[in-house]
């Protein structure tokens, strides 16, 4: 799984996570914590850039229904 997770990054996500690893605020940290942490700030990313598009979507529906309605000019 770690391998699929390694394989998976882009390069900006590799240089990145390099940049981060030695940064002083990780030199204590173990690795296993640290990609932890990585792999945490990935999926919550994630999720917000759908949570972004759920909501834009639902605008445009809504927005859509007004202008059905007659309620808002195309």
């Amino acid at each position: 799984m770690e391998q699929d997770y390694c394989k998976d990054k882009t390069s900006f996500e590799k240089k990145s996570e390099q940049s981060r690893l030695n940064s002083t605020s990780y030199m204590d940290a173990p690795e296993h914590i640290i990609r932890q942490q990585e792999r945490q700030r990935t999926i919550e990313i994630q999720q917000n850039s759908e949570n972004t598009k759920s909501i834009g979507n639902r605008r445009k529906h809504i927005e859509e229904l007004l202008v059905a309605l007659g309620e808002k000019k195309a």
